[in-house]
C-alpha cells in the first residue's frame, strides 16, 4: 500500500489485510524519521475485537475485498 492508498483507506474506515488477519480499519498512520533521514510510514490497525492494535510498515497492508471506497 502506498502512503497515498494508506490515507485514502484511513479516512474511508474500510477494512484492511496484514499477515493474512483482517482488521476493522487503520485507526491511526504513524510518520518516523530515519537515521538515514528517509521517512517510514506505519499504519496502527484496530483489531475487529476493538480491543488492540497492530503497528505494521504500511507495505505490508491492503484494503480487504479491493473496497472501492478506498480506491478511488
Amino acid at each position: 500500500m502506498t502512503n497515498e492508498e494508506a490515507k485514502k483507506a484511513w479516512f474511508a474506515k474500510v477494512p484492511v489485510v496484514s499477515g493474512g488477519i483482517e482488521y476493522t480499519k487503520i485507526k491511526a498512520l504513524i510518520y518516523e524519521l530515519s537515521d538515514k533521514n528517509e521517512i517510514i510510514v506505519s499504519a496502527e490497525l484496530l483489531a475487529k475485537c476493538g480491543n488492540s492494535v497492530t503497528i505494521t510498515k504500511i507495505d505490508n497492508v491492503e484494503v480487504a475485498n479491493d473496497n472501492s471506497q478506498a480506491n478511488g
